[in-house]
């Protein structure tokens, strides 16, 4: 079974807020995020694996996040929970976080400008907007293959087989779609930054 938890805000988050989020991440993870300059960018992080603590607890009964570790291509995983296959992203004001029995991708982007030389090589022909939903499907597809960064400026990728792909409508002004694998629907949980902490 695959579910998706999503979360967006818009008020900016209190010192006892970060403090609570902080102390669920692993220690590694922790010490990679003091060292995020924008502020910006460490709440986001801080919010997305908030989030997906929520969801492993509410999905699996897990009182702690688990160590996590990244795989050859940068995927990250459980080391300790190989059977819990999970995905994260996060874009200004959101964040979304997919469980699955089996490899899983997601991707949120908060709609924006897109460079011209962004859009000349990837996405030539198509309007912003058009542009960022493709990226998001890319996005998407490559955490779920987990063949890392260089996956998204090659070729598109396509599905493998039993793979689906699914863009999803959370929030006017976002794009997000999840990658997942096999026929059954993905069921949706909306939590808000008070269910966190």
């Amino acid at each position: 079974m695959t579910e998706l938890w999503c979360l967006f805000w818009e008020e900016e988050m209190g010192a006892e807020e970060i403090r609570a989020l902080s102390a669920i991440l692993p220690p590694r993870r922790r010490e990679r995020l003091e060292r995020t300059r924008d502020a910006g960018q460490r709440c986001q992080v801080l919010l997305a694996y908030g989030l997906l603590a929520l969801a492993l607890k509410e999905r699996h009964g897990c009182k702690a996040l688990p160590e996590i570790a990244l795989a050859e291509g940068g995927k990250p995983f459980f080391p300790g929970e190989p059977h819990i296959h999970f995905s994260i992203s996060h874009s200004d004001g959101a964040v979304l976080a997919g469980l699955s029995d089996a490899a899983v991708g997601v991707d949120i982007q908060r709609e924006h400008s897109v460079g011209p030389h962004v859009m000349a090589r990837l996405g030539p022909g198509l309007s912003e907007a058009e542009f960022l939903r493709a990226w998001v499907r890319r996005e998407a597809l490559v955490k779920r293959s987990g063949v890392g960064l260089a996956g998204t400026l090659g070729e598109e990728p396509l599905l493998g087989k039993g793979e689906r792909y699914r863009a999803l409508d959370l929030a006017p002004g976002y794009f997000a779609g999840i990658c997942w694998e096999g026929e059954e629907p993905v069921l949706l949980h909306r939590r808000t930054l008070k269910d966190l902490l």
